[in-house]
């Protein structure tokens, strides 16, 4: 499975600088641009770890069919999926056939998005190498991700405190805190093809 961001666009930052000041009670105005990029490396590491984007974005995944054998579902590696966009398929003789709306449906988007497949669909990705899919995911404004929220918060106060180097955060060890928020509530795919 590959992830990508077609639009190239960048990640939305979940928690401002003014939300991880009024949390921590730290001045950091003269620290502001590197609070904002230790947020943004956090939010990285938390919606990594728990396969839940906390902002939406457009993204395109591709999974290999040939592994597939007899299926007529795929399940995505994320959650929430809100839209599906395009879903294609790839094959060295045809090159990409885009399948029709009306022949796939997302069903339970929020909490386990998988991408159904009508039987024509499933003929026309059989002789394919490789599924795409192009999708909206991401939590809206109205879900509350507060105890995500505090995962990033206290993960960039951790980086913080230490005077880490964006470069060296990614091989930071996580506190037993943050850790724990992170495996409560990771997404747990129930399986790749159904």
């Amino acid at each position: 499975m590959i992830l990508i961001d077609p639009n190239g666009q960048g990640i939305t930052p979940s928690v401002t600088f003014e939300e991880f000041t009024r949390a921590t009670h730290v001045d950091g105005d003269d620290d502001r641009l590197s609070i904002e990029a230790y947020l943004l490396a956090a939010q990285g590491i938390v919606e990594t770890g728990t396969r839940r984007p906390l902002t939406r974005r457009t993204m395109r995944f591709e999974f290999e069919i040939h592994r597939a054998g007899e299926f007529q579902a795929w399940f995505f590696p994320i959650a929430p999926v809100s839209e599906v966009l395009k879903v294609s398929a790839w094959s060295m003789d045809d090159g990409d056939v885009e399948i029709a709306p009306g022949e796939y449906a997302l069903v339970r988007g929020f909490d386990e998005p998988k991408l159904c497949f009508s039987w024509s669909a499933m003929s026309d990705l059989s002789g394919a190498g490789l599924g795409k899919v192009e999708a909206e995911i991401g939590y809206d404004d109205s879900y509350n991700s507060g105890e995500l929220k505090q995962a990033i918060i206290l993960i960039a106060k951790e980086w913080y405190d230490q005077d880490v180097s964006i470069g060296e955060a990614e091989e930071f060890r996580l506190s037993f805190g943050s850790k724990s928020i992170i495996k409560q509530k990771r997404y747990y795919r129930p399986c790749e093809f159904g």
